[in-house]
């Protein structure tokens, strides 16, 4: 079983494992970027095709839900691309800028996973 992308609403995708492989979500922001939501290194060239197949253009913010490795090994990968995550320097950057971050969910529904987030990483209208 290869995995496959469910498209939960218009702007909220969830990306299953083939096999017990890690999840991962992709919110998918009204310019077309991307918040992605656990990232697992070896898995890297599937995060990169479903962002591709979800018409994300990239990754505006990086999302951890918990520390092991299977959803925190893509870190370092998009920290290079200088992308923030939650609890990494981008975030401190996120909050100098008055927490504002110009990322929009198309949808309610996205816009509800967003709210769901710690303040102030997404300021969701």
């Amino acid at each position: 079983m290869e995995s496959a992308i469910k498209q939960i609403s218009r702007s909220v995708y969830a990306v299953i494992g083939a096999e017990g492989s890690t999840n991962f979500g992709i919110v998918k922001g009204s310019d077309n970027s991307a918040a992605l939501i656990d990232a697992d290194i070896r898995r890297i060239d599937e995060i990169e095709e479903a962002l591709k197949l979800t018409g994300c253009s990239k990754v505006s913010y990086l999302i951890d839900t918990h520390e092991h490795f299977d959803h925190t090994s893509g870190n370092f990968y998009f920290a290079q691309r200088d992308i923030p995550n939650r609890r990494k320097r981008g975030l401190r950057r996120c909050h100098a800028q008055r927490g504002r971050t110009g990322f929009r969910a198309h949808d309610e529904a996205g816009a509800r996973a967003l709210r769901a987030l710690p303040r102030p990483l997404l300021d969701v209208a």
